[in-house]
């Protein structure tokens, strides 16, 4: 588990979930990635570590099509 003070303390971390948070709708991989300019891999790692540190919660969905 990763801590929360830790994560918010990490700049890029805490920059993602800014960024989250202030979205209306559910941010996706790809959105996250563009916002930031980084590759959506780096993305997801950030992601995945808010979750870890119960910062956000995930929901995973097919794409359409």
């Amino acid at each position: 588990m990763v801590d929360r003070l830790a994560a918010v303390g990490d700049p890029s971390l805490r920059a993602a979930l800014l960024y989250v948070r202030s979205e209306e709708h559910g941010v996706t991989v790809d959105d996250l990635a563009e916002h930031d300019g980084i590759h959506r891999n780096v993305a997801r790692g950030r992601l995945e570590r808010l979750a870890a540190a119960g910062l956000v919660e995930t929901d995973f969905r097919h794409r359409a099509g």
